[in-house]
């Protein structure tokens, strides 16, 4: 491929690259670590950035990509995170656009004639355009100024949303050899660092972990019995944000169906709340995506199909109804809350049945060799290569349960044994068969990968908990997990800012530390209380089947069996 010969421009003076933000961006100061970054793209070095959401990490390549020579090419994974981006950049006249498969055909071609012509010089891409040659082609003609890789946590098969499209960027950026490139993600642990690393081939790259403290971010999590628990709770912290002025606010949920429930809920207490998930079209997704961002005082409910990309400022609330499987998926989510800088609030509502589902579902995920090869000798067995019924049969005749059954199916069609596609039902699916010689034995599947990634799920998930069952700091404890230097000493209480500019204890256990202290109860529980709860809540569940040993080690937090 014909690369184009590309400069590595020199860093602007501090007063000229001061002027380009604020010429480009409207921005009269960068934030924390910013600079540092951009200086770095500059200067023809290759840089691995980790800052949490809100720090404004797209600005770390938006704003070298108008200084360099070249495309800035940048690798997202979502479309609707494309979309905000190009969106924005264009309402500030910059020259940005992106290909996707959510664009006819005429116009991915006026945009490759625009790149061609030279007058795109941000393209937003997911990495599945790679796979086409006109594509690499046009953009090597172009001339690659700076490959920056987009929540670059996806690359990695121990992050905690790994896309294997993600997998072949590190040769796309060999082919491409381009003079700098960026990685950015919110959320990436030392390990999920160095896979990064090494996936893209960044031998020599500047690492820079900056700012996962949101001193503006009062953190918050309760532990909710049921179903019924976690709705009034809700509904309370809906109440207070409405009395509050009745700002902008999401809330997670783990299902579609939970979606639904805790929507209607939430308009029948005459909220304004809105449902967003994969269940529905696209174009009611973007209805309402961009309803939720252009008005204020919406509410939407949503599973984690909604996020990525969300740059809406003032969202003063955000409220997990499940628990999430990772902290790093928990911190992303959450740090959606309070981008303007002023005061905001992330709840976490769990229960029991929370931790169990997940768990579930992580060893369904990670079927074992016999539950594979149950379901593919039950689809061999019936004859034929194309099949069609529902999943619940199939998995009630090959002796495994419907989620095994899933699992299964998707491995086989990893494999390349079967092809899937849904049926006319929610529950049927059609299925081709594309190797029916082959015996359960000789599948080819790589079982010893995925015992190793479920062990890293269950990890993951025990990091999880331990937050929301914490009886410390809960900013300490997200702070250590991701290596950040700011967090608080043991035994330190952490601060955050009040809506009236002053500091306040930053998470529910240092604020109800504080009021045990100082003889009073606030809005939280006292922690001491909380701990007895927990104890409570333990003894009610063992309900007398296990002795005093037992209970003590289950207190201890023994990982023996």
């Amino acid at each position: 491929m014909k690369q184009a010969s590309l400069r590595v421009a020199e860093v602007p003076a501090t007063d000229a690259l001061e002027a380009a933000l604020a010429r480009h961006f409207g921005f009269e100061a960068f934030r924390p670590g910013q600079r540092r970054i951009v200086e770095a793209v500059l200067a023809g070095r290759d840089v691995l950035a980790v800052m949490p959401t809100g720090a404004g990490k797209s600005l770390c390549f938006q704003l070298p990509a108008l200084l360099l020579g070249g495309v800035t090419v940048v690798i997202s994974p979502l479309i609707a995170l494309m979309k905000d981006q190009v969106d924005a950049l264009l309402a500030r006249g910059l020259p940005a656009a992106a290909i996707h498969s959510g664009l006819t055909p005429e116009a991915q071609r006026r945009t490759l004639d625009r790149l061609a012509a030279g007058t795109v010089r941000l393209l937003y891409v997911a990495p599945e355009r790679f796979r086409q040659a006109r594509f690499l082609e046009v953009l090597g003609a172009a001339g690659v100024g700076l490959f920056a890789v987009d929540e670059a946590h996806c690359i990695s098969q121990w992050g905690h949303d790994f896309r294997p499209e993600y997998a072949r960027l590190g040769e796309v950026r060999a082919q491409l050899a381009p003079p700098r490139t960026v990685a950015l993600t919110a959320t990436a642990t030392h390990g999920v660092r160095s896979d990064i690393l090494d996936q893209l081939g960044l031998t020599d790259a500047e690492v820079v972990v900056h700012g996962f403290d949101r001193p503006n971010l009062a953190l918050s999590a309760e532990h909710c019995p049921g179903r019924a628990a976690k709705q009034a709770r809700l509904l309370s912290a809906m109440a207070v944000l409405e009395s509050a002025g009745g700002d902008s606010a999401i809330v997670y949920c783990s299902t579609r169906r939970g979606v639904e429930r805790v929507a209607e809920a939430l308009r029948q207490r005459g909220q304004r709340a809105l449902a967003y998930h994969a269940g529905l079209d696209a174009g009611r997704r973007k209805a309402v995506q961009d309803r939720w961002t252009a008005e204020p005082g919406w509410t939407v409910v949503a599973t984690n199909a909604f996020g990525m990309g969300v740059d809406k400022a003032e969202v003063r609330l955000v409220v997990h109804h499940d628990l999430p499987r990772t902290l790093e998926a928990y911190y992303q989510e959450a740090g959606r809350a309070g981008r303007d800088g002023r005061p905001a609030r992330a709840l976490l509502l769990w229960s029991d049945a929370d931790a169990v589902l997940h768990r579930r579902l992580i060893a369904a995920g990670a079927p074992e060799p016999e539950v594979v090869a149950r379901v593919w000798n039950r689809l061999v067995s019936r004859g034929g290569t194309r099949l069609s019924g529902p999943l619940s049969v199939l998995a009630e005749r090959a002796g495994v349960d419907v989620l095994e059954a899933d699992a299964a199916l998707r491995l086989l069609s990893g494999a390349r044994h079967l092809l899937t596609e849904p049926g006319r039902e929610p529950d049927h699916l059609r299925v081709r068969l594309l190797t029916p010689e082959v015996p359960a034995s000789e599948l080819g599947i790589d079982f010893e990968r995925l015992a190793r990634h479920r062990a890293l799920e269950e990890a993951r998930l025990e990091e999880m908990l331990a937050y929301a069952q914490s009886a410390t700091c809960r900013r300490r404890t997200l702070l250590t997990y991701f290596g950040d230097p700011d967090a608080p000493a043991e035994g330190e209480r952490c601060r955050s800012i009040a809506p009236d500019g002053t500091a306040r204890p930053g998470c529910d256990l240092c604020e109800g530390e504080a009021a045990l202290a100082a003889g009073r109860v606030g809005l939280n529980r006292p922690a001491a209380e909380r701990r007895v709860r927990a104890v409570l809540d333990l003894l009610n569940a063992f309900d007398g089947r296990y002795g005093r040993q037992k209970i003590v080690l289950t207190l201890l937090g023994s990982r023996a069996k």
